[in-house]
């Protein structure tokens, strides 16, 4: 059986929940190692681990300075300037005896691995870092084909430092396959790099129908972070205008508020959730969002931006509602609030999405 590494630079969020279920799905036909940063310990690596400790330390400190010095923090999304080659990484997977590294998601200072080439690499992408070359997100711009106008930085040293991470990582996907997880992000890999092999992984959301969870609250907000990206100001700005309309709101920057509850563990959102008729999700741009997965999976209705992966998993009237400005939402949740709607088909994530992911995982590995 061949041996496969799946590797997340980080240790939490979206990207690490997906990269565990991912580990699942291969181990049906692989021998796989789910790697991050937190399993990567002397009494298991040795010396190796202070390399890719000091590494990883290293441009998290070095990409943080840049962002400080060049980037213009009123686009709203993070950026990475740099792409750095591990040789900790590199080290580790060897040791390892893998053929094949299935990296997922990367952080701030993108991490790679030196001669790649003796690997085979697939690359699973949830947002745009590694088409782009480093812009999260690029927020409208047309200019991440070239870089040669950065609208991110404010200098031309900046603009010289995105293009050299540009070529960089350029060269490092050019025999890397991909694994997307929306049409969206399949377009735009297609179309920024033809020659790869492109896989878009299948929605894993499977319908079903079934008792729902005794559902007494109506309306909650979820915000993952205080990046403008996520749109907790934005949100915050408009709810005051709502008359009678109580709206529990969890994430990072909602504390402050009369039905603020700030961030939560895990579990106790998913409580919130199960209890909820409407998840209003006010984030800006998302590829394939599990906290929307999760309200399907509990039979609470979605109202989202109709973008990125958001579509993919939302039918308009059917499972939720799109809106576009901040009137569209406010009509939605008045309109809403005039009636009383029980009556909600629901749906299952977990084990049907592991199921739905392995038929058809065998043939792209």
């Amino acid at each position: 059986m061949e041996k496969l590494v799946v590797y997340n630079q980080s240790s939490s969020g979206g990207a690490f929940v997906a990269a565990k279920l991912h580990a699942k799905c291969l181990s049906v036909g692989h021998e796989v190692i789910f790697l991050h940063p937190n399993v990567i310990s002397f009494s298991d690596f040795g010396l190796i681990s202070f390399v890719y400790h000091f590494e990883l330390l290293f441009i998290t400190k070095l990409n943080r300075l840049l962002r400080m010095l060049f980037y213009r923090k009123e686009f709203g999304g993070s950026f990475s300037y740099l792409h750095w080659k591990s040789i900790g990484l590199y080290l580790i997977l060897k040791k390892l005896g893998v053929s094949i590294v299935n990296i997922h998601w990367q952080g701030v200072g993108i991490i790679g691995f030196r001669f790649s080439q003796k690997f085979r690499v697939i690359h699973t992408l949830h947002d745009e870092y590694i088409l782009t070359g480093g812009c999260h997100y690029t927020l409208g711009c047309q200019q991440y084909s070239n870089c040669q106008a950065c609208t991110q930085t404010r200098s031309l040293i900046g603009k010289m430092i995105v293009r050299l991470g540009r070529k960089r990582i350029t060269d490092y996907v050019q025999n890397v396959d991909f694994h997307v997880l929306s049409k969206w992000l399949e377009t735009k890999a297609r179309s920024l790099y033809q020659s790869n092999r492109v896989f878009r992984i299948p929605n894993p959301v499977s319908e079903f129908t079934g008792r729902l969870p005794v559902k007494d609250l109506k309306f909650i907000v979820i915000v993952s972070s205080r990046e403008p990206r996520k749109g907790v100001n934005w949100f915050n700005s408009i709810i005051r205008e709502i008359d009678n309309l109580s709206i529990l709101q969890i994430g990072p920057g909602t504390e402050n508020f009369p039905f603020g509850l700030g961030p939560l563990d895990h579990e106790s959102t998913l409580n919130y959730l199960a209890r909820t008729r409407y998840l209003i999700f006010p984030s800006y741009f998302e590829n394939l969002s599990n906290v929307i997965q999760e309200a399907l999976a509990l039979g609470t209705f979605v109202i989202c931006r109709p973008t990125g992966g958001n579509v993919d998993l939302i039918k308009d009237g059917v499972n939720g509602y799109f809106f576009t400005s901040s009137t569209e939402l406010l009509e939605i949740l008045t309109k809403i609030n005039q009636l009383d709607i029980t009556d909600k088909r629901t749906h299952i994530l977990l084990d049907n999405s592991i199921e739905t992911v392995t038929r058809t995982w065998g043939l792209h590995v």
